[in-house]
């Protein structure tokens, strides 16, 4: 379930890193299981490498990752993905009145 699987909130440079501390403060806040980690190879790494600060958000128990069985039906938990989009539009929020 959501609740026993932390989301992961990636970052691939310190500038990446920061950006996902301040993800992390509101997700604390919002009582949101995550871990913070460095992580390459997805699509947030090509927006840092071009200097645009980025964060993937993603969870990892899923056992259709990757295969034919990866379809929003099978993948998609709801409740995860409604908590993500909260996170993201708070951290807007934040970031925009900065």
């Amino acid at each position: 379930s959501t609740a026993e699987v932390p989301l992961s909130l990636g970052y691939v440079s310190s500038r990446d890193e920061a950006f996902c501390e301040t993800i992390a403060e509101i997700a604390t806040e919002s009582e949101v299981n995550y871990i913070l980690e460095e992580m390459y190879g997805s699509d947030h790494t090509n927006f840092s490498e071009r200097g645009v600060p980025s964060v993937c958000f993603i969870q990892f128990d899923d056992a259709y990752y990757h295969t034919s069985g990866d379809t929003l039906e099978n993948a998609v938990d709801k409740e995860r993905l409604s908590e993500v989009l909260n996170l993201a539009v708070q951290v807007l929020d934040v970031e925009s009145n900065k």
